[in-house]
């Protein structure tokens, strides 16, 4: 008996040890398995850009669900076709070993005609004997950013640094005022696209150049014709920091106000601020940089508190204590150095997590929470997607600032809240499109997908091939009709991360909405502070 019992037990090592064992076991699996949606290859594609998949790691996966009897994902070769319909015609690609570029003009031609695609029914919907004259409003601007990986190529100096010139198309609609498609998510990257990319330093020079070029550009732009439709573009440069509005009009300094000429020492004299004629409107108000200027601000007041005691020892000893506070009460790291000494621990989330609890902000800083209150409600306000009521923003705005001016009147505020609290609402009033979707947040936070980027999907046996490559996947990354699959999910996670619209917030709209979550900017793993690390630094 005990050698039949051996005998039976070592049959079933060599079963399960079989070779064969394992197909079998598949096979079994496979014949109770459920059938299933095969991705198509425009989602697939998606897919490897939500995942940041190398063609390798596509492969992988691929087979992987292959050797397991299921079909789900298409042959790379077919998502080679897909990526292809991404890019603009080759002629219009100019590639040199410091940079890549692509025409204005063929750039929008490819974008309305992908959005065409995209949207066709709903033009069918509209359409007529006529063809149907669209607008399509972009936003575009440009940034610099630090800290690229350097690799083992000759001819360009500046090669961890890059310039980026992007745009982004926030929505399509008839003459009529239909709109025909609308960018959910504006402040995505996933919906930023290159037009030049430049390994250099952010300077002066270099952004006056930039500025000609694509103002040139835009003046020569012509209507996209199709059969169905005539597409008209209407760009508007708001994604900017203060660097590049101060080149841009001309203010020789950080401390001087872009929109009516005000020096720091007159930004609470708010007769003299009220009577001052404004302009440069169109360049709105950088609401990103707005929440991390303004609470820079406030950190930097807490450090003269109290005034009597305003000295260098006195605000060394300050910070110190206000630091403890926020590590201790709210979890955050501010005003700290980064390493490497490009600027510091503030960044915009940061600061949306500080302005979140005016409470504990007021108990860490010894700021009037009032104060924070108020300033954290305009901020909200100028950063939602909706239409805002610009006579009470006006009002609840002059009403913030008499109440800085009345606790703090010895305390200059920045540039950034003067214009925050002087002008916002002169600057919602003249925008075609609420004031949150032409936030610059789109292009800070491509900085870290542009590392990414050149980091994993660039080829490094030249400079060429690497500026192609980074070019042709930000293009492929930024497609509107690729960047629109999976779209709910990207909603969801920024509703869960910013929540909902304050009851304060809500009063300054322009009509009543509820105070569920809405969509906004693809939520990054990064801050979206200055991508460059420079958020510490005075872009003013």
């Amino acid at each position: 008996m005990a050698t039949e019992g051996r005998r039976r037990e070592s049959h079933l090592l060599e079963e399960a040890g079989s070779p064969r064992r394992g197909s079998a076991l598949v096979a079994r699996a496979t014949a109770t398995r459920e059938p299933h949606d095969s991705y198509t290859t425009d989602e697939a594609l998606a897919l490897m850009v939500d995942l940041d998949l190398t063609t390798a790691q596509y492969n992988s996966m691929r087979l992987s669900a292959v050797e397991r009897g299921c079909q789900l994902y298409p042959a790379f070769k077919k998502v080679a076709k897909a990526k292809a319909m991404c890019l603009p015609r080759s002629e219009a690609i100019s590639v040199l070993p410091g940079e890549a570029k692509v025409e204005l003009q063929p750039l929008l031609d490819h974008t309305a005609a992908r959005l065409v695609q995209l949207q066709g029914p709903v033009l069918e919907s509209l359409a007529d004997a006529a063809p149907i004259h669209l607008t399509l409003y972009c936003k575009w601007g440009m940034d610099g950013s630090s800290g690229h990986s350097q690799y083992k190529q000759a001819g360009v100096r500046h090669d961890d640094q890059l310039f980026a010139t992007t745009l982004v198309p926030l929505r399509l609609q008839t003459q009529r005022g239909v709109v025909v498609w609308n960018n959910a998510t504006p402040s995505s990257t996933r919906f930023c696209r290159p037009v030049r990319l430049q390994l250099a330093k952010e300077t002066k020079d270099l952004t006056e150049r930039e500025l000609q070029r694509v103002h040139s550009q835009i003046s020569d732009l012509q209507p996209y014709r199709m059969p169905a439709a005539v597409i008209h573009y209407e760009l508007t440069m708001s994604m900017v920091d203060g660097k590049t509005v101060n080149v841009a009009t001309g203010t020789a300094s950080s401390q001087r106000c872009s929109m009516c000429g005000l020096t720091l020492k007159r930004f609470n004299d708010l007769e003299a601020v009220a009577v001052q004629p404004v302009t440069n409107l169109q360049y709105g108000l950088s609401t990103l940089h707005c929440w991390l200027r303004s609470f820079d601000c406030l950190l930097h007041l807490s450090y003269r508190l109290p005034a009597a005691q305003d000295t260098t020892e006195h605000r060394q000893q300050r910070r110190k204590e206000v630091q403890e506070a926020f590590r201790s009460r709210m979890g955050l790291r501010v005003d700290e150095p980064r390493a490497g000494g490009s600027g510091n621990s503030n960044d915009g989330n940061t600061a949306r997590r500080a302005f979140r609890s005016p409470a504990d902000f007021a108990a860490c800083t010894g700021v009037d929470e009032q104060l924070i209150s108020r300033m954290g409600t305009i901020l909200q306000a100028v950063s939602c997607f909706h239409r805002l009521d610009t006579t009470a923003l006006a009002k609840y705005c002059e009403e913030t600032a008499e109440l800085y001016v009345r606790l703090y009147g010895q305390h200059p505020m920045s540039t950034t809240v003067h214009k925050l609290l002087t002008h916002s609402a002169a600057v919602v009033d003249s925008c075609h499109l609420p004031i949150g979707t032409m936030s610059e947040e789109a292009a800070e936070a491509a900085n870290k997908r542009l590392r990414q980027y050149r980091l994993r999907h660039t080829r490094k046996d030249s400079r060429v091939h690497t500026m192609s490559d980074l070019l042709g996947y930000m293009m492929v990354a930024s497609d509107p009709l690729v960047s629109s699959l999976g779209l709910q999910r990207r909603r969801r996670l920024y509703s869960s991360r910013h929540g909902r619209l304050q009851p304060e917030t809500l009063a300054l709209l322009a009509e009543p909405q509820s105070a569920e979550p809405e969509a906004s900017a693809e939520v990054e793993e990064s801050d979206h502070g200055s991508s460059d690390g420079s958020s510490g630094s005075s872009t003013e």
